[in-house]
């Protein structure tokens, strides 16, 4: 959660935009591949409406998380502490939301190898969050532990 390129409260982790893109590939790329066979595979499992359905309404919030807290930190007139909107719920909507749009492409397409890379995704994710969590408390202090005592990292409830 940083704020404008001049303004920067906190820091991301060093390789939090290049693994983005790593991750990125390595899904398309497998999810691609994937793809075609888990249909094949399992599609008697759940009808393909179904999965679609499923699929796209977790592509979509993911999307309008990713869309809303970047308008939020992006467009910030001074920095400062971002605890309204998407980020009164979750503290990373914008990493929350990437997960969802692809579990929610694995989901439509019933991609057993992609959904086996979400988890490692996860984990890359929860580590980013917590280096900029750090970077946050150190130019926060009180404030953003505050936040974090009322909001969760990445499941609201």
């Amino acid at each position: 959660m940083t704020l404008s390129v001049e303004t920067r409260l906190g820091e991301e982790h060093p390789w939090c935009d290049r693994a983005q893109v790593v991750m990125l590939l390595i899904f398309l790329v497998v999810w691609g591949l994937d793809s075609w066979y888990g249909v094949m595979a399992c599609g008697f499992l759940c009808p393909w409406m179904l999965r679609a359905a499923a699929g796209l309404a977790l592509v979509g919030f993911g999307g309008y998380l990713v869309g809303e807290s970047h308008e939020l930190v992006i467009d910030a007139e001074a920095p400062g502490l971002v605890d309204w909107g998407v980020y009164a719920v979750v503290r990373h909507p914008m990493y929350l939301g990437i997960l969802l749009v692809y579990l929610g492409l694995a989901a439509a397409t019933l991609s057993l190898a992609s959904l086996a890379l979400l988890p490692a995704f996860f984990y890359a994710y929860d580590r980013f969050a917590a280096y900029e969590e750090l970077e946050l408390v150190e130019a926060l202090g009180g404030d953003y532990l505050e936040y974090m005592d009322r909001v969760r990292r990445w499941v609201p409830f």
